[in-house]
């Protein structure tokens, strides 16, 4: 096994990538963007020291990300040794305000938008 890991849902040319922590799913993560599938945002942003996922999240557009909720093997920071719990999802979107230029009503708007479809491109 790898220290990474991603899980895809594919449905022609769709789908989500889960789980894509690791400095070298970076580039993965943009490309798989660019090929119109979305990108899972977890607890990985929430640790400064994760600068590349970070950075490469932030650029991605609204329409590409969605929020991980149940992750439970990536805990939040200030989290470590517990699982990931579903109610901290609100920790991770603050994260991601806090590293995105849009606005925090853009990205919920978007982050809602992209779940009620679920094959989110």
């Amino acid at each position: 096994m790898t220290s990474w890991r991603y899980i895809c849902a594919v449905t022609i040319c769709r789908g989500a990538a889960w789980c894509t922590a690791s400095p070298a799913a970076c580039s993965r993560r943009r490309r798989l963007s660019n090929f119109g599938y979305a990108i899972g945002v977890g607890g990985t942003i929430t640790y400064t020291r994760a600068s590349k996922t970070r950075n490469t999240l932030a650029q991605l557009p609204l329409d590409a990300l969605l929020l991980e909720t149940d992750t439970l093997d990536m805990p939040l920071h200030g989290f470590q040794g517990e699982p990931n719990r579903p109610e901290r999802a609100h920790l991770v979107w603050k994260t991601l305000c806090e590293l995105s230029p849009e606005l925090p009503e853009a990205i919920a708007e978007a982050l809602w938008r992209n779940t009620q479809n679920p094959n989110p491109i």
